[in-house]
């Protein structure tokens, strides 16, 4: 039998901010969609506990030589995540339709500066 290796998944504030805000517009708009949105999240970003690599790396990061950081699409949301080891650090959730490259490195050098960020 073979064993999966599992990764511990942890979720910056600034993470869960960005989806305690998309909830909360789409709570407003139309509540079922909210909550379906906000389980398909959750489910995505907890599969990585056992799938990390088949996110792909962020093309506006790889362009930069960046290539740590990956992405897995949910809706119209791009979830953000770094692995480090045997640990999933989910770094934003935001929404694709969004000029992402200036959002993406300013998240990333807050997170670079605060290891504390991490729930």
């Amino acid at each position: 039998m073979i064993m999966m290796k599992t990764y511990q998944v942890e979720i910056t504030q600034s993470a869960e901010i960005d989806v305690a805000e998309i909830f909360q517009y789409y709570q407003a708009i139309n509540p079922q969609f909210a909550d379906t949105l906000f389980n398909n999240i959750e489910k995505i970003i907890d599969s990585l506990s056992t799938m990390p690599y088949r996110g792909k790396i962020v093309p506006e990061l790889d362009r930069f030589d960046i290539t740590q950081y990956r992405q897995l699409i949910v809706n119209n949301y791009r979830v953000f995540y770094q692995i480090i080891v045997d640990r999933v650090i989910i770094i934003g959730v935001v929404d694709s339709r969004r000029e992402l490259t200036e959002w993406l490195l300013k998240r990333l050098i807050v997170l670079d500066k605060s290891d504390t960020e991490i729930n």
